[in-house]
């Protein structure tokens, strides 16, 4: 718990600085994901939205974070709302 409250820390230091790039964001949702920590995976999501940098990257890590943490359900509606945002599927998605 304590690990996952610094690298929190460091996240939120790096979004509200306004420094991050889309990789660093798609970078934090992946290893929150790979580590089952989804909920974490989606706030990262959601401040990826807040800046505006949500590409197809983040929607298929985001996506791949929902069927590690097992919720298909999640992860079929991620994929319909990307579309109604604009976003393309890749052939990772």
């Amino acid at each position: 718990a304590e690990m996952l409250e610094k690298s929190w820390f460091w996240f939120e230091r790096f979004h509200f600085v306004g420094d991050m790039s889309s990789e660093g964001y798609s970078a934090n949702i992946d290893a929150y994901g790979e580590r089952g920590y989804t909920s974490e995976a989606e706030r990262v999501f959601i401040c990826c939205q807040e800046v505006n940098k949500r590409t197809v990257i983040e929607y298929n890590v985001m996506i791949k974070a929902y069927g590690i943490g097992k919720s298909c359900e999640k992860a079929c509606e991620l994929l319909e709302s990307m579309m109604s945002y604009g976003v393309s599927p890749d052939k990772c998605t």
